[in-house]
């Protein structure tokens, strides 16, 4: 493939995954941030238990 048609077909798909990230955060923001913070509490419970298990 041609190397200025091989960026330019790179940029496209970019530019269009950036658009689709922009919806998808415009439209589940409240969502991705309650995953988020869901995720960090489970991780840290995680992180405490195996702090637990460790007897140094």
């Amino acid at each position: 493939m041609e190397k200025n048609m091989e960026v330019n077909i790179a940029f496209r798909i970019w530019n269009q995954i950036n658009q689709l990230e922009s919806i998808l955060w415009d439209r589940y923001r409240d969502e991705f941030l309650n995953l988020t913070i869901e995720q960090d509490d489970k991780n840290l419970s995680q992180d405490d238990r195996q702090d637990g298990n460790n007897p140094y």
